[in-house]
């Protein structure tokens, strides 16, 4: 405890109860670590309002140990998270998910974390559950050093249906972000399924994947 350091990212300034509820009673996202283990205060940075990958800057440059990602729980939601995250896992790295089987518990299309985590290569920790035939709601993985095969299977979960859209400003943040870290191929995958599901997907299929396609011709030249 005395080297480590804590870095939280949240999309919301707000806590996200008061926020979905509409409700303002000036509690901001992380409120209660003041609370419970103010001692711990000076080993705790977080940052809020928008994308995680804008703050990532300041992640320590040997890289991250553990990360535990606990967010949208329906798509695009952690398959995005695990892509921005990525790139500064240390080797054997561990990745933790919340709510792995959130789409038998209480919200059938929460199947992100679940879907997510499995993409991911390497040892397994598996805690057994009472529930849902031993499935547990929490999991860890110690990733394969060899990050790279796990990467095209990351960015296909982007083609699975989306359940709420990114604002614009998200979109360019997080392209900015993958351009720096993956490779042209891997990125127009994200421009194209980001532009499928903003513009309506299956619903109005030839008119998203028209605009889908114009757009990733339009960065095609432009990334690396």
């Amino acid at each position: 405890m005395e080297d480590s350091k804590l870095y939280s990212f949240d999309y919301n300034t707000n806590w996200y109860r008061d926020q979905n509820s509409g409700q303002n009673k000036g509690r901001k996202s992380g409120f209660l670590v003041n609370q419970i283990v103010p001692d711990l205060v000076s080993k705790w940075e977080l940052y809020t309002g928008g994308v995680p990958c804008k703050y990532f800057d300041s992640l320590p440059a040997e890289g991250v140990d553990v990360c535990f990602i606990d967010t949208a729980h329906i798509s695009p939601g952690e398959h995005m998270n695990i892509l921005e995250i990525l790139p500064f896992m240390k080797k054997n790295g561990i990745i933790i998910y919340h709510d792995t089987s959130y789409h038998t518990l209480r919200f059938e299309i929460g199947t992100t974390n679940c879907v997510s985590i499995n993409t991911l290569s390497g040892k397994r920790i598996i805690l057994k559950s009472e529930n849902t035939a031993g499935l547990p709601n929490i999991g860890a993985i110690i990733l394969d050093e060899n990050v790279e095969d796990m990467l095209y299977p990351l960015f296909s979960n982007l083609s699975m249906p989306w359940y709420y859209k990114i604002s614009d400003e998200d979109f360019t943040d997080m392209l900015k972000h993958f351009s720096r870290y993956y490779s042209r191929e891997l990125v127009q995958i994200y421009i194209y399924y980001c532009c499928f599901y903003m513009n309506g997907g299956l619903k109005n299929y030839e008119s998203a994947a028209k605009i889908a396609e114009s757009v990733v011709m339009k960065y095609k030249n432009m990334l690396k």
